[in-house]
């Protein structure tokens, strides 16, 4: 379904929340920059990368269902300890996942 065609494709979100006039729909539309393939996914999956600037900008993902962080091997105990913090002070930020 999201193979290299889907490469420079329009791709939609949307988000319905209640507003002041109820239940409201707001759309956003982006363009695919890259695709990548993970072989060990053994669903239809698709996984967006949005920059920081975006996501808060727009609120387009409130919360989030998983989040995954890729750090190199030669991470420092400290540096281990700061990055645990700041994952603790995000996720403490969003209803019910605590």
């Amino acid at each position: 379904m999201f193979d290299q065609e889907m490469k420079n494709q329009e791709i939609s979100f949307a988000r319905k929340f209640y507003g002041q006039h109820g239940l409201e729909t707001k759309f956003w539309n982006y363009k695919v920059f890259d695709v990548i393939e993970n072989p060990d996914l053994t669903s239809k999956e698709i996984t967006v990368l949005l920059d920081k600037e975006t996501a808060m900008e727009t609120g387009i993902f409130y919360g989030y269902l998983e989040l995954s962080i890729f750090t190199n091997d030669r991470l420092t105990n400290a540096q281990k300890r700061e990055l645990e913090m700041l994952l603790n002070e995000m996720v403490s930020t969003i209803p019910g996942s605590l």
